[in-house]
């Protein structure tokens, strides 16, 4: 079992993290464009967009993720 899925999660949360301290009025929901994966090992010529992922979080996952880690990470 994989966990890209928390993995993309996190590493959004720190972009958008480094992008509101770069850039103070970054949207998220309007600057933002997701996150894409290419998995080559299940890229298959035959099958269209195979070994292709892609999400968008939406802000309010990424809001609670970032409110959780606080939390952790504050005590």
């Amino acid at each position: 079992s994989s966990n890209f899925d928390i993995q993309y999660h996190i590493y959004t949360l720190a972009l958008k993290l480094y992008l509101e301290q770069r850039k103070p009025d970054f949207d998220y929901e309007n600057e933002f464009g997701g996150v894409l994966y290419l998995f080559l090992r299940g890229v298959d010529s035959d099958k269209k967009n195979s070994g292709i992922y892609f999400d968008c979080p939406s802000k309010k996952i990424i809001d609670e993720l970032e409110s959780s880690m606080g939390e952790l990470i504050n005590g």
